[in-house]
């Protein structure tokens, strides 16, 4: 499962583990220590024979966190100076789609720790109105991940945008779009 880890603030030991299959948190930690514990458990779980290479293991993936707000090799999603993430699922189920504001990511993430959904949901803003034509037919709405870097409902055609390749996955063809017209978004 792909995933990414967010710091809630740069002031505040507050993680989450944000799911890119189900576009929500599936854990959160209200200390570095225990989602230093929880990654490396799930390393040896899944590794149990080799070590990480450097710069992609639990402890590398939490000090870019600890640094960007934003584990991921693009800093830009999710990071201090992304301007909100949007939500497929832990949302309520009402014909729109919502959209986490950074800026709430904090109480956002203590309102789960607390488990008091009301709070969690109060953090969260609509975003735009589900197409109910595409949804009866099974169309996948959560927009592409152009759509969710740049919060449209349209793919970037910027004549200068680039593929870049992941530096640990870049062989298997993994990557992101990135465009210097958007400064610097994934598209």
């Amino acid at each position: 499962m792909g995933d990414f880890i967010l710091k809630a603030s740069p002031d505040e030991d507050l993680y989450l583990i944000w799911s890119t299959v189900v576009d929500a948190p599936t854990w959160v930690f209200g200390s570095s220590d225990e989602i230093a514990d929880h990654l490396w458990a799930e390393w040896r779980r899944q590794h149990p024979d080799c070590s990480p290479k450097p710069g992609t293991g639990p402890a590398a993936r939490l000090a870019r966190a600890d640094i960007h707000g934003s584990s991921m090799i693009d800093p830009q999603i999710g990071g201090w100076g992304d301007e909100s993430l949007l939500l497929g699922n832990g949302t309520p189920d009402d014909g729109w789609w919502y959209e986490l504001p950074r800026t709430n990511l904090t109480a956002y993430a203590r309102a789960l720790l607390d488990q008091d959904e009301a709070a969690a949901l109060v953090q969260l803003r609509r975003t735009t109105r589900i197409d109910d034509e595409d949804a009866a037919d099974g169309e996948d709405t959560l927009h592409d991940h152009a759509d969710y870097a740049h919060r449209k409902g349209e793919r970037c055609n910027h004549p200068d945008r680039r593929w870049v390749a992941d530096p640990v996955f870049g062989s298997s063809g993994e990557g992101w779009w990135t465009c210097p017209g958007h400064a610097g978004a994934a598209t």
